[in-house]
């Protein structure tokens, strides 16, 4: 029991319990809650920082107790303990001989799945407890598993989960759960061929200098996340018109002239900063040669790197196309068109993120537009194309073809 005296209040009060023979203490201080003077009653169960191997069986604790207003601190006149009223009761048992697993980790999710591993206690066959977020262990949906990562299967599209793990050493002796971990589904994939033009109504465009107020299309991730006002993160939004900072950005959008497109706001964050854009998962089996199809438009001297990335759940990320640095010489010029074959991710589910690294200064700004995953040409272009060797009179150009083993060259001055 916690007394208080006089114009001490209880809420003035903190205490914690320190298991000195462990060295642990309690995560959390715990405070009064009477705003007036007299005894108040605590009590706490469950506390699992003990947990540990006493080497003499014997486990001394210690009751901190203090307050954080006013000078004074506990005493016989200002607020104390009161006397006997402190007690501490264990629950003890035979050392486990199964450890519990730790450092659960999220790998991957789709629409129905999520990829988990963690660090084992030491077993080779563990137990999997998930559910709706904030369910109750013992409430949840208990799968065996056997490897480490694991897949789990059969889940709700678009939807947070919680998860614990714990070992399976052998009949009847299975560890502690394991802290908890979470995971959110994505929504399920769409069909293709796939186009998004940042025009529907969930597509808000933002205002100002640090492009305020915007939002994303349903499905879509960006990462960061805007955290307004001046020396936020260098993050993807919506945009109608022309972007903020002079000399940078489209003067309008690709579509229409008058409509939305995305893009990263330069005047934010440092330098090599990066900003994500994901898209949904796309089902690419009705394409026989996939491709990505894209408008871009990069004004300003200093105008960072675009990436395109591609995932796919055998193969994760992967690079599929890069540019950097000014490509438009002012924000009335016309967007690029760009198209990227994807023949080896053909009748695969897929999804595409444009990844932006920041320069030096805030002109800056790179936008995209117009996205589309649909059916490539007959004959694609090839694409990434560069020059080595380049010497007085002669050079070695390099590209990656699609389907061609002859090509055109056009050069000039």
């Amino acid at each position: 029991d916690l007394a208080a005296f006089g114009a001490v209040w209880t809420s003035d009060s903190r205490t914690y319990l320190e298991c000195v023979t462990t060295s642990k203490k309690e995560g959390a201080v715990t405070s009064g809650t009477i705003n007036t003077n007299g005894v108040e009653s605590f009590s706490r169960s469950g506390l699992l920082f003990t947990t540990g191997i006493a080497a003499n069986g014997q486990l001394k604790f210690v009751l901190h107790a203090f307050r954080n207003f006013g000078v004074a601190g506990c005493d016989s006149t200002n607020a104390n303990i009161v006397d006997s009223t402190f007690k501490v009761t264990v629950h003890h048992g035979p050392p486990p001989t199964c450890f519990p697993p730790s450092a659960l980790q999220v790998n991957w999710t789709m629409s129905n799945k999520a990829n988990l591993s963690w660090i084992t206690g030491g077993a080779t066959n563990w137990q999997i407890e998930y559910g709706a977020a904030g369910f109750t262990l013992g409430s949840g949906t208990l799968v065996n598993a056997t490897s480490n990562p694991f897949t789990l299967t059969g889940l709700s599209a678009n939807t947070t989960y919680d998860f614990y793990v714990r070992d399976s050493c052998g009949l009847g002796d299975v560890s502690l759960w394991s802290p908890l971990g979470s995971f959110s589904t994505i929504c399920a994939p769409s069909a293709s061929p796939f186009t998004e033009n940042f025009d529907g109504t969930a597509w808000t465009s933002g205002t100002g200098g640090q492009n305020a107020g915007d939002a994303i299309g349903t499905c879509w991730e960006r990462n960061p996340a805007p955290a307004g006002g001046f020396g936020g993160p260098f993050f993807w939004g919506t945009r109608t018109g022309t972007t903020a900072t002079v000399n940078t950005g489209p003067s309008a959008d690709n579509t229409t002239g008058s409509a939305k497109y995305i893009y990263t706001e330069a005047s934010l964050g440092a330098y090599q900063a990066v900003a994500i854009i994901t898209s949904p998962l796309v089902d690419l089996g009705a394409l026989t040669v996939p491709e990505v199809e894209f408008y871009y438009h990069m004004y300003g001297l200093y105008c960072g790197q675009l990436f395109v990335d591609v995932w796919n759940q055998s193969g994760g990320w992967q690079n599929v196309y890069s540019i950097s640095g000014q490509q438009q010489t002012s924000s009335a010029q016309a967007w690029n068109k760009e198209s990227v074959t994807l023949s080896q991710f053909a009748d695969d589910t897929v999804r595409v993120r444009f990844r932006v690294v920041r320069s030096f200064q805030a002109d800056g700004d790179i936008a995209i537009d117009d996205v589309k995953l649909k059916e490539a040409p007959t004959c694609p272009k090839p694409s990434g194309l560069i020059a080595t060797a380049v010497l007085p009179t002669s050079v070695t150009l390099d590209w990656t073809a699609v389907g061609a083993s002859s090509w055109d060259i056009s050069r000039g001055p």
